[in-house]
């Protein structure tokens, strides 16, 4: 996008992200997880926590969460985290993170059916594509799944091992570069609080986000 002020052409460069909630499902939890412990928590003293507040890595770890997948939608899931972190360490980006959200499927009121199909939750109801709305359903399941990511594509996520929940997942917040200022805030929160902050180089951040994650992924 470019404008022109006082004759001068200025440039802006920007880029549109999706709502990863953006979903007919109930939502219940919600955590921004970046596998660091100090201050990570929306849990103070004063602050109410509602089913829109979203958590965070200390209250992930009181509540006892883990995402239980089956096998291969965990190593798919898995490989993917180790693909992105180690490409946001190279381009020297660091305090991106998980978010997660976990619907828990009610059994009196929906249907389990490990196809992909437009959910039916409890939010607003999403428009019906084009296709849908002329009444053109000749797509086959197998086209269906290569138009959405493995993670999106049970209702918008992916369904527990268990078959109680829904995680909607992906990493967020990617934008953030390892320059001076995050250089600076690394050295003195690192000689005055410890290694539990969470700035940290990107290669460094990369590792510990990798290892936080997969001991939370079963």
């Amino acid at each position: 996008m470019s404008f022109t002020k006082k004759n001068k052409k200025k440039n802006i460069h920007f880029i549109v992200m999706g709502n990863l909630f953006h979903t007919d499902l109930d939502i219940q939890f919600k955590y921004d997880l970046k596998g660091s412990t100090h201050g990570r928590t929306a849990r103070k003293k004063g602050v109410i926590v509602g089913p829109t507040t979203i958590l965070k890595d200390k209250d992930f770890n009181d509540d006892g969460v883990i995402l239980h997948l089956p096998e291969i939608e965990r190593e798919m899931f898995k490989k993917q985290i180790e693909i992105d972190s180690k490409f946001l360490a190279s381009i020297n980006v660091n305090d991106y993170s998980l978010l997660v959200g976990i619907h828990m499927i009610n059994p009196h009121e929906e249907e389990i059916d490990e196809s992909p199909k437009e959910s039916k939750g409890n939010g607003s109801p999403r428009k019906k594509s084009l296709a849908n709305q002329l009444g053109l359903h000749t797509l086959s399941t197998s086209l269906q799944d290569q138009a959405e990511p493995f993670y999106r594509r049970y209702k918008g996520g992916m369904l527990s091992k268990d078959k109680k929940k829904i995680y909607v997942l992906g990493i967020i917040d990617i934008l953030t570069y390892f320059g001076t200022k995050k250089k600076f805030e690394y050295g003195f929160k690192r000689t005055f609080i410890g290694k539990t902050i969470s700035c940290l180089p990107p290669k460094a951040y990369s590792e510990r986000f990798r290892q936080y994650l997969f001991k939370k992924i079963e």
